[in-house]
Formats: structure tokens, sequence, C-alpha cells
């Protein structure tokens, strides 16, 4: 159940990172001061805390989707494998390869 909820709560915060999107595209449509302006404020403090939960969340959102896909065609939709330990590992599994691909992204964009 929790992962159901993080998964619709995700979703809910990639709302939040498509309408950053959609304002920088606008900014960028405007000018190049609007979109300087706007890409100032993304690098600022809160705008990188912003852009590495956004990260966050599209990766867990991502790999938690492909998880209901696998259950969707019944492959680990057994009894042992929802229950007790199959969430613990799936979680895991999951919370791992979240961390580790919003890293390797977070480490690629500041090398630029």
């Amino acid at each position: 159940m929790a992962m159901s909820i993080t998964h619709r709560a995700t979703g809910i915060a990639l709302v939040f990172g498509v309408l950053l999107l959609s304002w920088l595209l606008i900014a960028a449509m405007l000018g190049q001061n609007a979109y300087q302006h706007s890409i100032s404020l993304i690098h600022t403090s809160p705008g990188y805390v912003f852009l590495f939960g956004w990260r966050l969340s599209l990766y867990y959102h991502l790999i938690n989707g492909i998880r209901h896909l696998l259950w969707d065609t019944g492959c680990r939709f057994e009894v042992k494998d929802v229950t007790g330990k199959g969430i613990a590992v799936n979680g895991i599994i999951i919370g791992s390869l979240t961390l580790l691909l919003t890293a390797a992204t977070w480490y690629a964009w500041i090398r630029q």
C-alpha cells in the first residue's frame, strides 16, 4: 500500500515539474530577458532542491510504473511477492535504482 501511495504522490510531484517546464517554454517564447530571469531563479538553492526532488520523483515513478506493468502481466504477482518480504525487496530495489539514476543524472548535469 505504501508503494501505491508513493507512486501517486510522485505522480503529483511530476505535475509541478511539468508546470516548471511549461513556465520555461513560455519564458523562452517571451524573449531572452524573460528566459534568463527564469533560468536565474532555477539556479538557486531552492531551485536545485526542486530539480533534485523532481528527478527523484521521475525515476521512482518510472521504475515503480514498470513494476506495475510487470504485475499486469502476472509476473511476480504471487502472494509471497506482494506482501511482507516481497514489498521490502521491491522497496529496496526500486529505492536503490531511483537513487542511483537520480545521482547519475545529477552528476552528469553538474559536470556540464
